[in-house]
């Protein structure tokens, strides 16, 4: 058993019971499946495997590392050939692993306290990011639960060999077990590999456990192993994912290069923890003061959970993508859920200690606890609706289709002709209507500095229908320059409306985005772009020559 870990073995499970229920409901009311972001490729490409056409060859539309992260793609491949392709199936793993993050908090944290466990879990329970990604095909959230269950169960197993609850061929089997659990998180995301520093900092820190460390990155290293393998018969290349995928990132434009480029100071992550902290609530703001406090307050139950935070922040805030120059990571909100739940850790263990202390203090800790978990439950809200917004349009529209399928009345056109719409529309259509034949009007990949028109108006037939959504292509305009076809911009005149409707915005989560704009003036840009209607239309192109 761990230091500091509660000798009864039965108590906390029912809070955790509570952080659990709380986190299940939050995240099924705010459920988004279907986002419209990097969603739609891992959904995209699980498609691909259900009809054979999935490849791991190097492709314009996949350099970017989306295709290479199996972990994410075969398994929803799995569940779509079982119980079918849908946004609900989609999302039967990610809320699996959302809720798992929320046990691996309890589980990280019980070993300083009962009490800090629960606060842990809490924590992540309501932890905006964590809600509105759990129902989502995106890979940060898979990853940070395999790398910490790989170093609790690492630790456990450390701890119990110590305590003579092990043979040492048992901790052997279990040290390489937790290796390879690493490396199963590499199948996700490459910035698993991150946590091997989390072992070499456990032997430095402690000058024991050598073998143990070794154990564990063999594991993680015969995962690797195997998918270079793997690859190398495939492809005839060695370090075949690693090359693919930087010749992806070489090949960026110039306008990418500059965005990503404004995005390499630490003091992005500042800002978005203490200034701008929609994505990651009150959370991180609490959150690094206290891992602070953790590091120069060092206790040997906090110790784990220090080294599984430190290292790869630092490495987040300061650390470089290539080994052979100094290129500085590129700053998201998104990329520090890996090291969350941590971080989250410490939040609950300092909130614990205050709770021991006077009155007083006890207090302060219960209101600044409650406040963020509040502002968790506020801020999720804008979250939803920036997260959502992208398919928003394309949901609606394919509710109209499917209607229409079911109408004996409706053209045919609507009921089995194929569907043409620009291209992120088209990803986030062939989502939500997989049978159907869905046609992108354009190419927009800025992860590969790709805009082109593919279909002019004189290419569309009478067959089919198009989809166009106002507030989608507006978006992207005026972020991204996408270029668009002027018959997606201004219809002819002799295209027939089949279908209107103003872009929704009528949810709960839009009437609280409306209460925070009108509160702050307006003065933000995000809910003034989210809350315009601008219409989703589908069109009948009768006439086009």
């Amino acid at each position: 058993m761990l230091n500091g870990e509660q000798k009864s073995e039965g108590t906390g499970y029912g809070q955790l019971m509570i952080a659990l229920g709380i986190g299940l409901a939050l995240r099924l009311i705010y459920f988004i499946g279907v986002a419209g972001h990097d969603d739609v490729s891992y959904f995209n490409y699980a498609l691909d495997v259900l009809d054979g056409t999935f490849s791991t060859e190097p492709a314009a539309d996949g350099s970017f590392p989306f295709r290479f992260r199996l972990g994410v793609i075969l398994p929803t491949a799995l569940l779509f050939r079982l119980l079918g392709p849908s946004e609900q199936v989609a999302a039967i793993l990610p809320l699996a692993g959302s809720l798992a993050l929320i046990w691996m908090c309890w589980w990280g944290g019980r070993r300083i306290s009962p009490r800090a466990g629960f606060f842990a879990a809490l924590l992540m329970a309501t932890f905006p990011l964590a809600v509105t990604t759990a129902t989502s095909l995106l890979p940060s959230p898979f990853t940070a639960l395999l790398a910490g269950v790989s170093i609790l169960y690492w630790t456990d197993t450390e701890s119990g060999q110590r305590c003579a609850q092990f043979t040492a061929r048992q901790a052997n089997v279990r040290y390489f077990l937790a290796g390879v659990i690493l490396g199963l998180a590499y199948f996700f995301r490459i910035e698993a590999g991150l946590f091997v520093m989390f072992f070499v900092a456990f032997a430095v820190v402690h000058r024991r456990a050598w073998l143990a460390c070794g154990l564990a990155l063999a594991g993680a290293a015969s995962v690797v192993l195997i998918e270079n393998i793997v690859y190398f018969l495939m492809h005839g290349e060695l370090l075949y994912r690693l090359k693919v995928i930087s010749g992806g990132f070489s090949d960026l434009d110039v306008e990418l290069a500059d965005v990503v480029q404004a995005k390499k100071s630490p003091l992005v992550y500042i800002k978005y923890i203490f200034f701008k902290p929609t994505d990651l609530g009150l959370h991180w703001a609490a959150l690094l003061p206290c891992a602070v406090w953790g590091l120069m307050n060092r206790r040997p139950e906090r110790t784990t959970v220090i080294l599984w935070f430190w290292p790869v922040t630092l490495y987040l805030f300061f650390g470089s993508w290539s080994l052979s120059s100094y290129v500085p990571t590129t700053k998201d909100p998104r990329y520090l859920m890996i090291v969350t739940a941590p971080g989250l850790i410490l939040v609950g263990a300092f909130a614990d200690q205050l709770l021991q202390r006077s009155h007083r203090l006890a207090m302060a800790g219960r209101c600044a606890l409650g406040g963020v978990l509040l502002a968790g439950l506020l801020l999720t809200n804008l979250v939803f609706v920036y997260r959502s917004e992208n398919a928003t349009g394309s949901r609606t529209a394919a509710r109209f289709i499917l209607r229409q399928e079911q109408s004996a009345d409706a053209v045919s056109a609507i009921r089995t002709g194929p569907i043409w719409c620009e291209h992120h529309g088209a990803l986030a259509l062939r989502c939500l209507l997989p049978h159907r034949d869905i046609v992108p009007l354009t190419e927009h990949d800025l992860g590969v500095g790709q805009t082109a028109v593919r279909l002019r108006s004189g290419d569309l037939t009478a067959d089919g229908i198009v989809v166009m959504d106002a507030f989608l292509i507006n978006k992207y305009v005026s972020y991204s320059d996408m270029l668009v076809p002027e018959y997606l911009l201004t219809p002819p005149d002799d295209w027939n409306v089949l279908y209107r409707q103003p872009h929704p915005t009528d949810g709960p989560a839009y009437a609280v985005v409306r209460a925070i704009d009108t509160i702050l003036g307006g003065r933000m840009a995000g809910p003034a772009q989210s809350l315009q209607e601008d219409p989703v239309s589908i069109y009948h192109p009768i006439a086009t020559h």
